[in-house]
């Protein structure tokens, strides 16, 4: 499993409310609330991203029960799973 991106790097803007822009490029969507969820994408990937590294540092370095602990591990399972939809892995 890859973990590196493939989708344009740079700032992702919402404007005119269903206007999106990526990468110099301009897409006009049917609904506001698409353009907000795309425009979003990246800062939740990387805010995933982060989220990932602390359930890592958690389960490495943490003084945690087992009920914990397997917690821990499905939802770090399920964080890198979702960035590996978000890579068209």
């Amino acid at each position: 499993m890859s973990t590196e991106t493939k989708f344009t790097k740079g700032d992702w803007t919402q404007s005119y409310g269903t206007l999106v822009s990526i990468g110099g490029y301009e897409w006009e969507l049917k609904n506001c609330a698409d353009a907000s969820l795309i425009a979003a994408a990246p800062k939740m990937y990387e805010e995933i991203e982060c989220d990932i590294q602390v359930l890592k540092q958690q389960l490495e370095y943490a003084f945690i029960d087992d009920i914990l602990r397997v917690t821990l591990k499905s939802k770090l399972s399920h964080k890198e799973k979702l960035l590996a939809q978000a890579r068209g892995e």
